[in-house]
């Protein structure tokens, strides 16, 4: 028996119908002739051959739910935010089971989230079989290095800032709070078998169709001096003291440390389950310049996501190019970073992150552009339960999405490749 059958809650399933009122109206059939019967069938095959070839080629089709705010945080949000992906034609959700090193999950190793509305209610495993049952898949997104946002301290003596201070990254002045929050450092020893160990108990207790890496990189350029990973560094290069923030072999090195962290996780993920895909949610701060080793991802966050396309240890990115339409400085930025990022794709696939927001106008005009460009899809920021959702899933319906699309082949993965609910689930 499956999770969600031995849940002892009754949920009010949503009709998807509401998003557009009545989709469809019942008609009572006539009588047909039998002498019209052979010119009305083959009416009705050549409209259906039409409707086949009109169907919309293989597109990407994601969405990034969040655990900060409402969408599956009880089975009742599960369900509508599975309804909503699915009139919307999305066919992909990007589901957060870890924020700050928290779990929306049954996890060995971090406590359970604070904000999960059900007792003996696993978000997780929920949202896998509701959206199976639809044909969409569910990646769970990993915030693999932020663990703390701002203030908001986990006071759980399981909590990996409680356990494991000594992993936090420091600045140039030794302070460990950003002001984006606390990160692991993915230079301290440690700290790459850890993360490795949050996906893989992931991976072995969850039908899940992938796994998104999202805050791999270090809060900025002057971050990184976790006391353990200068001694590494020193160590390496026979130096001693601490290097300047600015010393090219440092910088080098720390951009390392987070392309050895995706690395190790391509290396587990395949090893554990090869037909899971890997993704990552990549940055584009500041200019796009046509070289990406001037872009401030490169230099500030020590993030070189075209290396790891390049190297083939993710399977897609997801630049994050939140940048709206109003202003035509930042829909040309938009579109710079985008003509860009599909040049530094090589031989993976690229989903364009974009924020969906009350410009829903200029969010499609930026969708129709991706497309255009040549990406391989579109990932949505966000489908949580907001009071513009409803608006969101129509103007997909009715301006982008307007008919279902098949999720594009991986050809490097192509022999592990399955339906969405209709891999391994029953060793789940």
């Amino acid at each position: 028996m499956k999770y969600a059958d031995k849940l002892n809650i009754v949920c009010r399933r949503r009709n998807i119908a509401r998003w557009e009122g009545s989709i469809s109206n019942t008609v009572t059939p006539s009588v047909i002739p039998p002498s019209r019967f052979t010119s009305l069938l083959w009416v009705f095959v050549l409209v259906l051959a039409l409707c086949v070839g009109a169907s919309a080629r293989p597109e990407f089709r994601g969405a990034w739910v969040t655990g900060w705010t409402h969408g599956f945080l009880t089975p009742e949000e599960a369900d509508a935010t599975v309804a909503a992906a699915k009139a919307a034609n999305i066919n992909a959700l990007f589901i957060q089971v870890r924020k700050v090193g928290d779990a929306y999950y049954d996890s060995a190793y971090e406590p359970r989230a604070t904000n999960i509305g059900v007792q003996e209610y696993d978000p997780l495993a929920y949202v896998i079989e509701r959206a199976h049952r639809e044909g969409i898949e569910v990646h769970a997104w990993v915030n693999a290095l932020r663990v703390q946002l701002g203030s908001r301290s986990n006071s759980d003596p399981r909590h990996v800032c409680n356990r494991r201070p000594e992993w936090l990254t420091r600045d140039v002045n030794g302070r460990v709070k950003s002001s984006d929050g606390l990160y692991l450092d993915p230079g301290a020893p440690g700290v790459q078998d850890y993360t490795a160990q949050i996906v893989l108990d992931i991976l072995r207790k969850y039908n899940v169709d992938g796994i998104h890496l999202d805050y791999l990189r270090y809060p900025g350029g002057e971050w990184g001096y976790n006391s353990a990973a200068v001694a590494r560094f020193n160590s390496r290069y026979g130096r001693s003291g601490s290097p300047s923030a600015d010393d090219p072999r440092w910088s080098a090195w720390r951009r390392e440390q987070v392309t050895s962290l995706a690395r190790r996780i391509y290396r587990e993920v395949n090893a554990a389950r090869p037909e899971v895909k890997l993704t990552a949610a990549a940055i584009c701060w500041g200019e796009p310049y046509d070289s990406f080793e001037r872009t401030d991802a490169y230099r500030q966050a020590f993030q070189d996501w075209p290396k790891w396309m390049r190297e083939g240890i993710v399977d897609a990115v997801v630049p994050m190019n939140y940048r709206g339409d109003r202003s035509p400085a930042s829909a040309r930025q938009y579109r710079r970073w985008l003509d860009n990022m599909c040049g530094w794709r090589y031989d993976r696939h690229i989903y364009a992150g974009q924020m969906v927001g009350e410009d829903l106008a200029g969010a499609i005009a930026q969708l129709r552009a991706s497309r255009a460009s040549g990406s391989e899809g579109i990932v949505c920021f966000m489908l949580n339960d907001t009071p513009q959702r409803g608006q969101l899933v129509l103007a997909l319906r009715r301006s982008a999405y307007t008919q279902p699309a098949d999720i594009p082949i991986m050809p490097w993965k192509e022999r592990f490749a399955r339906v969405p609910g209709r891999g391994k689930s029953s060793e789940f």
